[in-house]
């Protein structure tokens, strides 16, 4: 499956599924391509959004900086390890690797993103 945003830095990718699991951590390793996309919209009620690190600058696509928003019954985990935390910016936590950053509504549960080795 191929998902492209085409031009224009406003892209969003909408997942509305109640209770569902976006795993792009796993479907991008598996053939999914996202590419020039710069939002992902959480709308549904308890949904989850799985990134690895490499995800954002692929999803992307030289953008670099994807924003995820949504609501309190929603989750984002990732494996950013080498990350940096960000102040807050209008609503969202930044996290970045100095090239890509990843913006996260406030709303959204982050504490499954993960910016060291797990000990």
């Amino acid at each position: 499956i191929r998902i492209n945003g085409g031009g224009g830095d406003n892209d969003i990718l909408r997942f509305a599924a109640d209770g569902g699991v976006m795993n792009l951590a796993d479907d991008i390793d598996d053939g999914l391509d996202i590419s020039r996309i710069e939002r992902i919209s959480l709308l549904g009620q308890n949904q989850e959004l799985r990134l690895a690190a490499d995800n954002v600058g692929d999803i992307t696509d030289g953008g670099n900086t994807l924003y995820v928003s949504g609501n309190s019954s929603s989750s984002v985990q990732a494996n950013l390890f080498g990350w940096t935390a960000l102040p807050m910016m209008n609503g969202y936590n930044g996290y970045t690797d100095g090239t890509n950053t990843l913006y996260v509504h406030m709303d959204i549960n982050q504490d499954d993103i993960n910016l060291g080795p797990i000990i």
